[in-house]
């Protein structure tokens, strides 16, 4: 049957039946079925020959039908996913993908912006990363950075700023920007921005859609799991590395040592070997501990889940503790 009798299906996600079958047609291209808000099929008759949808500004779960080569179905899909991204208003959007399938985006008007060993990033906007490093500019002149998700901001935290802040002329702070976070990002930003106030040298800002969140990484594409955390990792770090260091003169970057986390303590190796060679300096620096053990947001978060939020101040500076305290009261 000619591509041109073939019609795209809105397939809600929620229904059992058109999960499985997005889920069938996936799994024959060694792709899984990702977090989606919208997924899409392209129908030839009753046979499913495309489909792929969107999650935030995030396009993803791509595939269509070799036998079919030659007939456009990835770009008429990404038509109708672009359509229906901008009758939300997200005009602005990304696809994450494996790197064979680079120059089928770019000739769809995408533009590369990071690329790991098994894993690339794509922007709609090829002005996109510039633009953000505008925005988010402080200081004329060399400066450091620390990325952190401030799940909430605790001593620790602080206490890895005002190391940084005094080693250098200036420091900025740049908070992840998604919501798959105990708190929301608004009360990310603001425990962060309270709590450093007091350093004149340090502009807290939003980490924007360049700084990846582990949580928000689409994995869908990555046959072994073992390997996701390390592409995620340097798919972040090369963009930081290529993009955002140059643009805001960034020569440092500055992180907590991780005793804990795994995942984090592969993100500092990561770093630790991709950033040096574009000429930013990694500096892990030992973890603040309350008694034996770490301080950790984690920590944190377990003891508020439990609902022991006094336990927690030996933990937060006082704007946090406050911060959170006043979140209780509204909640």
């Amino acid at each position: 049957m000619s591509f041109i009798d073939a019609e795209i299906r809105t397939m809600p996600l929620s229904l059992t039946s058109c999960r499985k079958q997005a889920e069938e047609f996936l799994n024959g291209f060694g792709l899984r079925l990702d977090t989606l808000e919208y997924y899409a099929g392209m129908f030839s008759g009753e046979k499913m020959i495309a489909g792929g949808g969107f999650d935030g500004s995030v396009i993803k779960c791509i595939a269509a039908d070799e036998s079919f080569r030659g007939e456009g179905l990835i770009g008429t899909l990404m038509t109708h996913l672009r359509q229906q991204l901008r009758e939300l208003g997200r005009n602005h959007c990304f696809v994450f993908t494996k790197p064979e399938n680079e120059e089928i985006f770019r000739s769809l008007a995408f533009y590369t912006v990071g690329r790991a060993a098994k894993a690339i990033l794509l922007d709609s906007d090829r002005a996109g990363v510039s633009r953000f490093c505008e925005r988010t500019r402080a200081f004329d002149g060399p400066a450091a950075a620390i990325v952190m998700n401030c799940n909430p901001f605790t001593l620790g935290h602080l206490r890895l700023v005002e190391h940084a802040a005094a080693e250098c002329e200036a420091l900025y702070v740049l908070v992840v920007e998604e919501e798959r976070s105990f708190f929301p990002f608004r009360d990310r930003l603001a425990m962060a921005e309270k709590a450093c106030a007091h350093l004149k040298n340090v502009a807290v800002r939003p980490g924007g859609p360049y700084i990846i969140s582990a949580a928000t990484f689409p994995s869908y594409f990555i046959k072994e799991m073992s390997e996701v955390s390390r592409t995620y990792a340097e798919l972040d770090a090369d963009i930081f590395a290529r993009r955002i260091a140059p643009a805001l003169d960034i020569t440092a970057r500055y992180a907590g040592e991780e005793p804990l986390d795994p995942l984090t303590a592969l993100y500092n190796g990561v770093m630790s070997e991709r950033l040096p060679p574009a000429g930013v300096q990694v500096r892990v620096i030992p973890r603040l501990c309350s008694g034996d053990e770490p301080i950790s947001a984690s920590r944190v978060r377990r003891l508020l889940g439990e609902g022991r939020l006094e336990e927690c101040r030996p933990l937060l500076p006082e704007s946090s503790f406050e911060h959170i305290h006043g979140m209780e009261a509204r909640a």
